[in-house]
């Protein structure tokens, strides 16, 4: 390997449709303030990270962080499992975070060859991430190469590194998909939200809106967000009902995602104190109520 290279666990992240939103915050203080406040976090994880490596001795994990504008790219070395765990939790809290302000985030996990070090990344690697991103994540996910992935794991347990419950509580961030691919699976991590079932319900509420309002905003044969914007979007930016379906498609996917994760029947989420004194029942009703539906021509 080349001397300037480790073998490092890395994910590429940056924001989706991040041009779209540019455009729209031109003429929504809203839009505006959500993408700022998305920005900000996304800078915030790397000086979050410098905080705990002098509080918490955070380096000792070898946690890299870089931030560009709309993107960042996270790295921890590939010495055994935990570098992994923790950097998949890491995209567990900054989606969480990024999703309910409605910015949503596509990335690209592998491990290989890398250099980073500060603001400097570079190596086959950091490619390998992008490709990811860029060509394959498609949707608003972060999809790992989970042929690498499990190929790691596997040398982690013959060394001793790792052992059943590692693998479990690392693998149980991570979800295949209908396609195949493998993302991390940030709406089940209910533990991660540090109000428990209050917090959770009233987090998945929020994100609720967000996709029932992209969902209605962008659903272009019918145009059911303001019309008069969409006019000048179209005639300023050459918005096209071709791009507008594009961004559709990224909200429906994220609709589908949903409804499955409110409507796991297998699952154990935390019932909000509203609903616990009348038992499981109702905790599903609950849940349940919350998928999202189409009626009379919109996404309710």
């Amino acid at each position: 390997m080349n001397q300037y290279y480790q073998k490092r666990i890395i994910a590429f992240i940056d924001i989706l449709g991040f041009k779209t939103k540019i455009d729209d915050s031109l003429l929504s203080e809203t839009t505006a303030h959500k993408l700022h406040t998305a920005l900000k976090r996304i800078l915030q994880i790397k000086l979050d990270n410098e905080d705990l490596s002098s509080v918490l001795e955070m380096k000792s994990y070898g946690v890299e962080i870089t931030t560009f504008s709309d993107s960042a790219v996270i790295s921890y070395p590939a010495d055994d499992i935990d570098g992994l765990f923790f950097l998949l939790l890491d995209l567990v809290h900054v989606q969480l975070e990024l999703a309910s302000c409605d910015v949503l985030l596509r990335g690209g996990i592998t491990i290989g060859d890398l250099y980073h070090d500060g603001n400097i990344v570079y190596g086959p690697a950091m490619n390998e991430t992008y490709l990811l991103e860029s060509q394959k994540a498609v949707y608003p996910r972060v999809i790992a190469d989970v042929h690498i992935i499990n190929d790691f794991i596997k040398e982690q347990v013959k060394l001793g590194k790792a052992d059943h419950y590692d693998v479990k509580d690392t693998l149980n961030l991570l979800k295949k998909d209908r396609d195949g691919k493998y993302f991390v699976d940030m709406l089940r991590q209910d533990r991660e939200l540090s109000d428990g079932g209050d917090e959770y319900f009233r987090w998945l509420k929020n994100l609720r809106t967000v996709i029932v309002e992209g969902l209605n905003r962008y659903d272009s044969p019918q145009l059911k967000w303001n019309e008069k914007l969409q006019q000048i979007l179209n005639k300023k930016y050459n918005k096209s009902a071709k791009e507008n379906r594009n961004i559709f498609i990224k909200y429906e996917w994220l609709k589908e995602y949903y409804n499955l994760v409110v409507g796991d029947e297998e699952a154990y989420y935390p019932v909000p104190q509203c609903l616990e004194r009348d038992g499981q029942k109702l905790f599903r009703k609950g849940y349940n109520q919350l998928r999202i539906r189409y009626e009379e021509g919109r996404y309710v």
